[in-house]
């Protein structure tokens, strides 16, 4: 049905090669200054990683909101990270307050509260 792809690599250049690190990183730093996101003199900003994080966080908040059960769907989001284990995506799941106040209710009544 699908043709065997020419590589293993999801991102690659014109070239159909695997895009180099710091090509990577240096386009993200330009871009991010044609943005606004940071000056030129600065030297931290936001981090391409940043963006998998507030992806990772929004999804499983949405899941929450939609009343999915999130442990059935984090090998999801797993798979469209490349995470090989679902435990490599907890390290991208930050407490926001407003994830903390859809969850915490969830806690109290699996550990026998309200």
């Amino acid at each position: 049905m699908f043709s065997q792809p020419k590589n293993i690599f999801f991102f690659v250049n014109d070239r159909d090669e695997q895009l180099k690190k710091d090509a990577v990183h240096d386009t993200f730093i330009k871009l991010s200054v044609q943005i606004g996101l940071r000056k030129k003199t600065d030297h931290h900003g936001p981090r391409i990683q940043d963006f998998r994080h507030t992806f990772s966080v929004r999804t499983i908040f949405r899941w929450y909101k939609e009343g999915l059960d999130v442990n059935l769907h984090i090998p999801l989001l797993s798979t469209y990270l490349g995470h090989t284990l679902p435990s490599y995506t907890y390290w991208y799941l930050t407490g926001t307050p407003e994830l903390l106040r859809l969850t915490s209710p969830r806690l109290e009544r699996s550990q026998g509260g309200k």
